[in-house]
């Protein structure tokens, strides 16, 4: 937790709305500092929880959470951040001299993490959810002291913690509450939809560049994400420059979701209750609109997150067979607490080959049915669809998934050649350190229709495993596209001016954005996809040429593959160069876990890929006998897990 005289001034101050202008959120943050810590000098914490006692004499000091300066391995945890304003620092023969850089450094700092924690925070967030989430979860918090980047990324690390027995909320927060989406839509059109493993923190961060004014996290397993800590990192990770962003969770248990949703406080703008999920896990799972039934369970959960959590609940739902019923569905949920309402046009079993056409007139009824903002969701496809689902529905804002997926340049109402998107989002994965699974489901998704064409194109996606052959792929890509263009006489500087003056999606060529339209049912049995007819041609000529039947041909076919992933997959680990064991991918000297460890400790370094921060922060039991150097750097850069 932070001091009790900066919440005592952040309470005082209220909370500075997350739309204000930059300079008014820093010239606020300033000021905050300047009074809590710049007249305040002297300040000092004695608390202790081991024998080495923590002495600091003319300090700014932040507390975070319990106080355990030092142990006899490494600084904890959970620990002080003290910003040198003079004096000595003395801790096991170890001291530091403060100089005016590295004050000027900590003040810039800690001026920008608070100015962070007033105009990125929730606008109910309790005293006690402060900038203490957002410094433990920071990956790299050394790197942000030293170059203040706003796009370092934050996970829920083990240390986020919760209340067991939170207090209600007063009717007046209740009241707000229910008015804090109302008021923040204002100016929001276009929202990225929450998308399993597809709107990871790369996608919302492209996205947002191409016109998303709020972008939903991918549903979270709230009983997961409260019980194994490996889940709850893996599963979310935003930066500071990702906001606005709604973190939604599906759930069974109302206390379970609560202590989740507690989990997130820190690091978003609202929670949402993913009561739309179609698919069959769903249903063994019992929870997205396989809840539709049980709707007592689902008013007891939005309930108790309305009367305890600071944070805004919105609930995304699917319509029911009859409207009527859709309306009271809806109504039940306002009237619970649901502060904002996502409504997909398309009933339960809508989904796979009977997706079908979302109801937009269904839409519209429960817009004019309940008094809370309403998010449309379906059918959004093409660039003039975000304002034609506006006016026939009357929602606040467009809600979009497939149709951004296949064109994530969407919002900006613009097709674009697929290699060049693909790209882009390349350079967003290596950014925010995205999975190679989810890169490569988003790759399929943009270059659909050219991998199709290209069927072994599509193949050596399925298995590569590095963001360079990925590359390679779409230079390879590329340059077939050039020469089948170059083949029919035109420049591809024309024939791609003429194919984005198209303006219907089926006339485009397949190197450009475009939209999947699943067959109907009816019409799958008669009409195959374009791939599909050319494979089972493809199979017919080697039949006859080979003598072998099909079932023979497509398992011979899959080995191919398979032994391809294996010779891909060992030719990815290169040897330690110390030990000749397998080498982490990534280190910063070639090595293996351990070796990398004994050098980067022994000559001061830091490896990012294993974590080792050795530049900054040396364990005892590396510490030369004057350790100065560990602690002085460790005291400017703050307490961070090793």
């Amino acid at each position: 937790m932070i001091h009790e005289d900066v919440n005592e001034h952040i309470t005082s101050r209220g909370r500075i709305d997350m739309f204000s202008a930059t300079r008014t959120v820093q010239g606020k943050a300033e000021s905050l500092f300047s009074d809590v810590f710049e007249r305040n000098p002297g300040r000092s914490s004695q608390d202790t929880k081991s024998t080495s006692q923590l002495r600091s004499k003319g300090y700014w000091d932040v507390t975070f959470g319990d106080v355990s300066p030092f142990n006899g391995r490494h600084i904890r945890q959970y620990g002080v951040l003290h910003l040198p304003d003079g004096g000595n620092f003395d801790s096991r023969n170890s001291q530091y001299e403060s100089t005016p850089s590295g004050k000027d450094r900590c003040r810039k700092v800690v001026i920008n993490l608070i100015a962070r924690r007033l105009s990125l925070s929730d606008y109910f967030s309790r005293p006690s959810t402060n900038v203490t989430g957002w410094l433990w979860a920071c990956k790299s918090f050394p790197q942000y002291m030293e170059d203040g980047n706003n796009e370092s990324i934050l996970h829920v690390g083990k240390h986020v913690t919760y209340e067991e027995n939170l207090p209600e909320l007063s009717d007046s927060r209740k009241l707000a509450k229910k008015a804090f989406w109302r008021e923040r839509l204002e100016g929001i059109r276009c929202v990225v939809a929450p998308m399993v493993d597809q709107s990871e923190l790369a996608f919302r961060m492209m996205l947002r560049k191409h016109g998303a004014d709020l972008c939903f996290s991918p549903m979270i397993h709230a009983q997961l994400f409260v019980a194994d800590a490996t889940y709850r990192r893996t599963a979310l990770s935003t930066c500071f420059d990702d906001r606005p962003l709604i973190v939604q969770f599906c759930a069974n248990d109302p206390m379970t979701l609560l202590t989740a949703c507690q989990l997130v406080e820190s690091f978003c703008d609202g929670v949402d209750l993913n009561l739309g999920c179609p698919q069959l896990i769903a249903k063994r799972g019992h929870y997205g609109a396989y809840l539709q039934e049980d709707l007592k369970l689902i008013c007891e959960m939005v309930t108790l997150l309305h009367s305890r959590l600071r944070l805004p609940l919105s609930c995304k739902i699917r319509i029911l067979q009859d409207i009527n019923e859709t309306i009271t569905y809806a109504k039940a949920l306002v009237k619970a607490g649901a502060c904002m309402l996502t409504v997909h046009g398309r009933t339960r079993e809508q989904r796979g080959p009977n997706t079908g056409l979302a109801d937009w007139h269904a839409m519209r009824a429960v817009v004019n049915a309940v008094d809370v903002p309403v998010l449309a969701n379906g059918n959004i496809q093409l660039p003039g669809d975000v304002d034609r689902c506006l006016e026939i529905t009357g929602a606040n804002a467009v809600m979009s998934a497939e149709g951004i997926l296949s064109n994530p340049y969407l919002f900006e109402k613009r097709h674009e050649v697929n290699w060049i998107v693909a790209r882009e989002y390349l350079d967003f994965a290596e950014r925010y350190e995205s999975t190679i699974s989810a890169v490569r489901a988003h790759l399929f998704r943009i270059c659909h229709h050219s991998l199709l064409e290209y069927s072994d194109l599509r193949e050596r996606l399925s298995y590569v495993c590095s963001v360079k052959e990925f590359r390679e792929i779409l230079d390879d890509l590329e340059d077939r596209v050039f020469q089948s263009v170059s083949s029919s006489g035109m420049e591809f500087a024309e024939a791609k001016a003429s194919a984005l003056a198209t303006t219907s999606p089926t006339t485009m060529p397949h190197w450009i954005c475009k939209p999947y339209y699943r067959p109907m049912r009816d019409d799958s049995s008669v009409s195959d996809s374009l791939y599909r007819e050319r494979r089972r041609a493809e199979l017919d000529a080697l039949a006859q040429k080979t003598g072998l039947s099909k079932r023979q041909l497509r398992k011979r076919e899959k080995r191919k593959i398979e032994d391809r992933k294996i010779q891909c997959k060992n030719q990815a680990y290169s040897k330690c160069l110390r030990c000749n064991l397998p080498a982490s991918q990534g280190c910063t000297f070639g090595y293996c876990k351990n070796c990398c460890r004994f050098r980067a400790a022994t000559e001061r370094k830091d490896c990012k890929t294993h974590n080792f921060q050795f530049a900054t922060k040396i364990p005892w039991c590396y510490r030369e006998r004057d350790g100065t150097t560990a602690i002085a750097t460790a005291v400017i850069s703050g307490i961070m897990e090793l």
